[in-house]
C-alpha cells in the first residue's frame, strides 16, 4: 500500500521538517541559517557557504554515437525542408506565372512532401535493423 501525503505549497509560515518558509521562497532552517532558491546555503551572517562549489568535480559527460548516415540525412532533409518550398513558390511564381496563392499553396504542399518524404524514411530505417 502507497502512502500519500498532501504538501503544503511553499508560501510564508511554517514547513513540515519544522523550518520556516519565507515570502521569497527560501527556506530559513532551525538553526537560522537559510537555503536560497537557487539551493546555496546562506549562513546566519548572510554569506554564502557554498565555497566548497568550485571544488566539487564535474558531473560526467555522456557521449552518444549517431552513425553517419543518420547525420546525413538529418542534415540532406534540413536542407530540403527550407530550399524545397521556396525553389517551388518561386517556380510557379515566375516560370508559370500562377498567383501568389497558388505559389504559396504549392510551397506547402512541397514542405509537406518533404517531411513525409523523411518520416517515411525513418519508419524504414527503423525495420531494417530490427531485421538484422
Amino acid at each position: 500500500m502507497v502512502e500519500l501525503r498532501n504538501r503544503k505549497p511553499k508560501t510564508a509560515g511554517e514547513s513540515s521538517n519544522g523550518s520556516t518558509v519565507g515570502k521569497n521562497g527560501s527556506t530559513v532552517g532551525k538553526n537560522g541559517s537559510t537555503v536560497g532558491n537557487n539551493g546555496q546555503l546562506v549562513g546566519n551572517n548572510g554569506q554564502s557557504t557554498a565555497s566548497t562549489a568550485s571544488t566539487a568535480s564535474p558531473r560526467p559527460t555522456q557521449t552518444i554515437q549517431v552513425p553517419l548516415g543518420v547525420a546525413l540525412k538529418l542534415v540532406l532533409f534540413s536542407v530540403l525542408v527550407l530550399a524545397a518550398p521556396i525553389a517551388v513558390f518561386l517556380l510557379l511564381l515566375h516560370h508559370w506565372h500562377t498567383s501568389t496563392t497558388v505559389a504559396g499553396i504549392g510551397a506547402a504542399v512541397a514542405a509537406n512532401f518533404v517531411l513525409f518524404l523523411y518520416i517515411l524514411l525513418a519508419y524504414l530505417e527503423d525495420d531494417e535493423k530490427e531485421e538484422r
